[in-house]
């Protein structure tokens, strides 16, 4: 079932006031009363960088699922949520559970397969240089690689950092570690992209 098809209808009465400029919690806090307007833009915020967080771990059919699994958890949370730290938190936090569950389902830890060139698309900005595209995807792909190589902690602790744009407390509270272990796993997984890409940059 798609995440369109789950969102929930105002209840009636409901307001529905604009609700542009609010901030992530506050839309949240409008869609758990019914407000269906909050979340569609809620959606609009995050959709590309939860997508992207899976879209660089695992294959893209993968990724839709895990993607979708995760909006209709955040839907199916409205009825009992209460706030403890920020939206985005609470969303990555979700994220990382569903990619976990598949882990932990598929019994793999370090081996999982990316398909080759699909990550670029989603990497590389619009370039009106086609010769400098080029070079962007391939960098791209290079970079896809590398990622892929990451262990696990790394290198989910590495794209929630990317893709949210969280403190480290916050990581650290989506993955259960510490603060420090949320920097070891981030200078680790740096310096293992950097080296990685510098091999290529070499080839």
């Amino acid at each position: 079932m798609r995440v369109a098809t789950l969102v929930r209808k105002p209840a009636k009465g409901a307001a529905r006031e604009g609700s542009s400029g609010l901030t992530d919690d506050e839309l949240y806090a409008r869609y758990c009363r019914g407000d269906d307007d909050a979340f569609s833009r809620l959606y609009e915020r995050y959709r590309g960088r939860v997508y992207r967080y899976f879209l660089r771990q695992v294959t893209p059919n993968l990724a839709q699922d895990l993607y979708q699994e995760t909006w209709m958890k955040l839907i199916k949370a409205a009825a009992s949520y209460e706030p403890r730290g920020t939206f985005a938190a609470y969303l990555f936090k979700l994220a990382h559970n569903v990619l976990m569950d598949y882990y932990r389902r598929e019994t793999r830890q370090n081996t999982i397969i990316i398909e080759e060139g699909v990550t670029a698309e989603a990497l590389v900005t619009e370039d009106a240089d086609p010769d400098r595209q080029l070079d962007r995807a391939e960098m791209a792909r290079r970079l896809q690689r590398e990622i892929s190589r990451l262990p696990v902690d790394q290198r989910t602790t590495w794209l929630i950092r990317q893709e949210s744009g969280l403190d480290l407390k916050s990581i650290a509270a989506i993955t259960g570690t510490s603060v420090e272990g949320v920097k070891s796993r981030l200078r680790y997984a740096n310096a293992k992209l950097k080296a990685g890409m510098q091999r290529h940059v070499r080839s």
